[in-house]
């Protein structure tokens, strides 16, 4: 919901009111560059999570914490990265003194060479660390089935 409502924010501006729509345009290709890494934490949250939830702790490790601080970490690492990656790109934007402009005329975008590399690469770093938990889920879970099969061998079908 987020991702549609940062890229929809230009059409939101109504007419080219010149103050307005370049602040609103300036404030969008920041955002954007914050979309994608909030969506991949997100993903790895998710990854995490459905991880930790298979294993087998004796005492699970978010019982040692409060309950709010565990939401709080559960759920906060998105936003706190779009925070970060939309005012890194809003700071870096104004050192190079690039402006946003509308290009495709749907939405506003601003192109810092470094941010253009640094944004990829935190995805694909994200989405390479979503890989391995899965692999580790997968692996897992084989596992387990091949115990399960062995321990009940008249569940298996014939």
């Amino acid at each position: 919901m987020c991702y549609s409502i940062i890229h929809c924010l230009y059409l939101y501006t109504g007419e080219d009111v010149h103050p307005r729509y370049q602040t609103v345009c300036t404030v969008q290709a920041a955002m954007i560059y914050g979309a994608a890494p909030m969506a991949t934490v997100a993903v790895v949250g998710v990854t995490i999570h459905t991880w930790t939830t298979i294993q087998n702790f004796e005492h699970h490790f978010a019982e040692k914490f409060p309950r709010w601080l565990c939401m709080f970490l559960i759920i906060s690492p998105p936003y706190i990265v779009f925070a970060g990656f939309s005012i890194g790109a809003s700071i870096l934007t104004k050192l190079h003194k690039a402006s946003a402009q509308p290009f495709s005329g749907l939405f506003c975008t601003s192109y810092v060479h470094s941010l253009a590399l640094a944004v990829p690469g935190f995805c694909v770093a994200m989405m390479a660390s979503v890989l391995c938990f899965e692999a580790a889920i997968a692996v897992q879970y084989y596992h387990r089935w091949k115990r399960i099969k062995n321990s009940f061998p008249l569940l298996a079908p014939m």
